[in-house]
């Protein structure tokens, strides 16, 4: 038993032609008998590069191409073996290999377009231009045909994007189309450029406000020269100002007269051909949303955009109207008031209108036990960097005062 244990029986100690051999015959009824029939189902990721989510399109390519070199690297000799830097045939390749991911979902299935397409040896499909008998570059003539509303569209574009040093959507379409033709591209290019950080603070819209009505002073009926209004100084009120056609009535009985209905005939045509047209012509796109402890620019028109600092609003207050006029914004030494016109709100998602998920991103629900403290980190460097932008130094205005109650802008003139 040992022997057979450790050695196995004896015959594998013969050549192989010696062995004993028998032939098997299953009973076919107890075989069909015990069939079964299973169903599986199995979810492909359809998208090859889902975990390439935070990569630019350009480091997913080197990824790619070092990929590719290794596996040719391991079916040849060790002294064959590329090694080093990549080279610019295998970017390409490697770029190849990225384009035909791209197209190979949405592509599929011989879809038909309303211009003409014809595949490469390369297995690319590419459009037909015509542009065919130009000398000129291959990928000019026969652009790569692209979807729109893809992930890795996505990032080719801002990779070109930021190559280009941030370009605007018709020069960014321009470059893009010297080598790819992206379905869409006009609506793709912007909903990206949309999404860059750095052009959304160079693209933000000061807030607009309701013009406010005129004063009084400006559309009562009142005597030529009573109301006077004039550049720094504020309106200058006269009192004591004589009625010159109560000076010697008796003598001047023709003249008050004529005087008295041209100035009321004035009056109804200044009022007919005038005041009946004022018309509250501003339009205000919406009104605005933004709150208190929101992060604003301030602007500065002697200074640069990217050097406009950075401020957070503390309160808000409303004129006469009930329309929101003026913002209280932090600074350094203290608060600086500033029209809303010259505050430039940042796309900063409020507690208020965050979606379920987002809140349970933030609230750490929905990320993993080891990734809480890498968001928390970061939540607090971004915290850090705002806090120590509204602490330095303050461009944004002067420091606000209370308004001394007993000064007045207007003055008064006695008259002659």
């Amino acid at each position: 038993m040992k022997s057979h244990w450790w050695e196995g029986p004896d015959w594998l100690e013969l050549l192989h032609e010696e062995w004993p051999s028998c032939e098997i015959k299953p009973d076919m009824e107890i075989v069909i008998s015990e069939r079964r029939t299973v169903l599986t189902a199995t979810t492909l990721d359809l998208c090859r590069f889902a975990f390439f989510q935070k990569i630019s399109f350009n480091k997913i390519v080197r990824i790619m191409a070092y990929v590719i070199r290794f596996c040719k690297n391991v079916k040849i000799n060790p002294i064959d073996r590329k090694k080093g830097k990549l080279e610019t045939d295998e970017v390409k390749t490697s770029e190849k290999v990225i384009l035909k991911e791209i197209q190979r979902e949405p592509f599929s299935g011989g879809k038909k377009f309303n211009f003409r397409t014809i595949k490469y040896s390369d297995d690319l499909l590419r459009v037909k231009t015509k542009t065919v008998s130009r000398k000129d570059l291959e990928t000019f003539r026969f652009p790569v045909l692209l979807p729109h509303s893809y992930q890795m569209d996505e990032k080719l574009i801002m990779s070109k994007h930021v190559e280009l040093e941030h370009a605007g959507t018709q020069t960014l379409m321009s470059c893009l189309r010297e080598s790819f033709w992206i379905i869409k591209s006009r609506k793709t290019v912007r909903s990206v450029i949309r999404k860059c950080t750095k052009c959304g603070r160079f693209s933000a819209r000061p807030l607009e406000a309701v013009s406010i009505p005129l004063p009084e002073d400006r559309i009562r009926d009142a005597a030529v020269f009573e109301v006077t209004g004039i550049d720094l100084c504020g309106p200058l009120k006269l009192v004591g100002v004589p009625d010159l056609d109560t000076i010697d009535s008796k003598r001047l009985n023709k003249r008050c007269a004529y005087r008295l209905k041209m100035r009321q005939d004035l009056r109804n045509r200044f009022r007919n051909e005038y005041r009946g047209i004022l018309k509250d012509y501003s339009r205000v796109k919406g009104e605005s949303s933004i709150k208190e402890c929101n992060r604003v620019l301030i602007g500065d028109t002697n200074n640069k955009r990217i050097n406009w600092p950075l401020r957070k609003v503390t309160k808000m207050y409303k004129g006469k109207d009930g329309r929101l006029r003026v913002m209280e914004v932090k600074t350094q030494f203290g608060s600086v008031m500033r029209p809303i016109q010259k505050l430039y709100p940042l796309e900063v998602t409020t507690v208020d209108s965050l979606s379920s998920t987002e809140r349970d991103v933030e609230n750490g629900a929905c990320l993993h036990q080891d990734q809480i403290p890498v968001v928390t980190f970061i939540l607090t460097v971004v915290t850090a960097v705002l806090d120590f932008s509204t602490t330095s130094n303050p461009n944004g205005g002067r420091v606000s005062q209370t308004p001394n109650q007993k000064g007045d802008s207007s003055a008064t003139v006695e008259g002659i």
